[in-house]
């Protein structure tokens, strides 16, 4: 048993009826004999133990922590992430997903200072909410990752996040939506190219997830893509 549970067991007991344990502190001289009122005698150990503790003591070995990925997605905006702030504190928390799943569909990442609680909020729904654990992955992007490796709580969410065409080639329908979304944004002529050579091959629910990407920000040189759309039954 550690000093410092003798000490917690001598004052539950009563001095009376215990001896004060002797405190020893590596680099310091010992605490002294017992002489003196026993109960003063088990504070000041108390306060000198207690000091001790908190002041802790040089690492054996100090690794640095891993560098986290770089995220290229902008920040949601300020007024996204109040939002997010009040669902995490418990203000219709049943739109947590459809805010992620938004979120990601636009190409953005969630604030990073709401990342840890948005970790906990993951890990407190359990296996049975698996989505939103991979929602709260996607819209976090790296830093979540990155995060989950630090903390063993964190752990389910260590999975790695596919980005760039990787997203698009072996991502879920959420994945390729967003990478969709975001080149798009960044490329607009890849993007229907992506479209235009993957459409024959594409099932419907794939169809209308490119359709729903286009009409976040019509241009008309989508004016083809959505003509042939019309002849599809």
């Amino acid at each position: 048993m550690s000093t410092w549970h003798d000490l917690v067991t001598a004052s539950l007991i009563g001095t009376e009826r215990s001896v004060v344990p002797a405190v020893a502190i590596p680099g310091l001289p010992p605490a002294g004999d017992n002489t003196g009122d026993p109960a003063a005698v088990l504070l000041d150990r108390a306060a000198l133990l207690t000091a001790a503790r908190r002041a802790g003591r040089r690492p054996d070995r100090a690794e640095p922590l891993p560098v986290c990925e770089l995220d290229s997605r902008p920040a949601v905006s300020p007024a996204a992430a109040a939002r997010l702030a009040r669902m995490l504190s418990g203000e219709y928390p049943d739109l947590l997903a459809e805010w992620l799943a938004a979120v990601t569909a636009r190409g953005l990442r969630s604030p990073l200072h709401l990342l840890p609680a948005l970790l906990d909020r993951a890990r407190r729904t359990g296996p049975a909410n698996a989505v939103l654990m991979r929602l709260v992955t996607e819209a976090g992007g790296a830093r979540i990752s990155w995060l989950a490796g630090l903390n063993p709580d964190w752990e389910a969410a260590a999975v790695p996040v596919l980005a760039g065409p990787d997203a698009w080639r072996l991502g879920d329908a959420g994945q390729r939506r967003s990478y969709l979304v975001g080149l798009l944004a960044s490329n607009p002529d890849a993007a229907r190219d992506l479209i235009r050579t993957g459409w024959d091959a594409a099932a419907p629910a794939e169809r209308l997830m490119f359709m729903s990407a286009l009409a976040d920000g019509l241009d008309p040189a989508d004016e083809p893509l959505l003509e042939a759309a019309l002849d599809d039954r």
